[in-house]
């Protein structure tokens, strides 16, 4: 799909005059690329799981995936929680 782009781009006029001619051609052409990359897409993300199952993958790539997923998110919310706590402790001072 980059590739188609980065042609109009670079052959502009005559793409122009291409994409006048044959709008019905290219319609259809771009509608199947769209779906043939969502497939692309879809068999990418696939493989990545079937791999992390069978255990492919390095241990250090999966961990560094669950931080950014799991461990941040947890780290955050015990940031929000232990900020309540002190507003709680500070508020009961006065």
């Amino acid at each position: 799909m980059k590739a188609i782009v980065d042609t109009v781009i670079i052959h502009r006029p005559q793409a122009g005059k291409f994409v006048k001619a044959n709008w019905k051609e290219v319609a259809t052409i771009v509608g199947v690329a769209g779906a043939d990359g969502k497939k692309v897409n879809n068999y990418r993300k696939n493989e990545k799981v079937a791999k992390q199952d069978q255990g492919k993958i390095y241990f250090r790539k999966t961990r560094y995936a669950d931080c950014g997923t799991q461990i941040l998110v947890r780290l955050h919310k015990k940031g929000t929680d232990i900020f309540q706590y002190k507003l709680g402790v500070e508020q009961f001072i006065k």
